[in-house]
């Protein structure tokens, strides 16, 4: 488990809370910043707050910033945040491929990739899986505001017609087409539970090749056709209790930890832009 006492976090619903030492209790308004102080047991932490109040949270409404407490080793390449890579089988999705898509997603120049902290924790457990076997956890994608999921569903459905034969296929009596590669109502990266990933080779620094490259919205990113690396890959993750999903071989989310989707981009709320590393 990484050490995440001194890790500035962000409370990310409304949520009832006692101050620690008192019977006193108040509701946290949502996107209150803090800080972790200790761990009080195994479901609660003692976090101090920006108005500098002690309370006991629980775990499950800690969003925290990935990158602050997974560092070494794990790559991250947020592309939505220079020039998305979507893409139907090679062919350029207009108004999506090569847009900018979240306009402020770091701070001071180093990445801001939020999660939810318990999801978190499982990946820094499956990336010590991956380090056994000489690889590293690669990142394109991780919390993704609702406005642009909406953008890239409304964005697609423009093309279907154009892209049919890519988009559209069956395999195992399961049709398969837009909806499952592009949620048309709220993504689980919404909620800050879910990644696009990929592996990385640490002897040669080179990503493990996959059946399609990343982001690939067409019918030969399924799991059905997934190579050697892509189950590699999904053993690990399945192992630490993340859920695959049919349609993409990148695309990993942790149920267990899903409380309410978020839509927020870092200069939303005076809390959310002084969350600094």
């Amino acid at each position: 488990m990484p050490n995440v006492i001194g890790t500035k976090i962000l409370v990310v619903t409304d949520v009832k809370c006692e101050l620690y030492d008192s019977n006193e209790t108040f509701i946290i308004k949502k996107y209150t910043l803090g800080e972790i102080v200790e761990e009080f047991s195994k479901n609660f932490y003692i976090v101090k707050l920006c108005d500098n109040r002690l309370i006991k949270l629980d775990k499950k409404y800690i969003i925290v910033n990935l990158y602050e407490i997974m560092q070494k080793e794990v790559i991250y390449s947020i592309v939505n945040a220079d020039k998305a890579i979507y893409h139907i089988h090679g062919n350029l999705i207009p108004q999506i491929t090569g847009k900018k898509l979240y306009p402020n997603i770091n701070l001071n120049g180093k990445p801001f990739i939020p999660l939810m902290l318990n999801t978190a924790i499982k990946l820094f457990k499956a990336e010590e899986d991956f380090l056994k076997q000489g690889l590293t956890i690669k990142i394109y994608d991780a919390y993704r505001p609702y406005a642009i999921t909406k953008f890239l569903y409304k964005n697609l459905l423009k093309y279907t017609d154009e892209y049919y034969d890519f988009l559209n296929g069956k395999i195992n009596n399961h049709k398969y087409d837009e909806t499952d590669f592009l949620a048309a109502k709220t993504s689980t990266h919404n909620y800050g539970i879910a990644l696009d990933m990929t592996l990385v080779d640490l002897k040669t620094n080179k990503e493990l090749e996959m059946q399609t490259r990343m982001h690939d919205l067409s019918i030969y990113s399924v799991t059905d056709y997934n190579n050697e690396n892509a189950n590699i890959l999904a053993n690990v993750m399945k192992k630490n209790n993340f859920a695959p999903l049919d349609s993409e071989w990148w695309h990993f989310q942790d149920n267990d930890s899903k409380i309410d989707y978020m839509n927020f981009y870092i200069t939303d709320d005076d809390c959310i832009k002084e969350f600094e590393l």
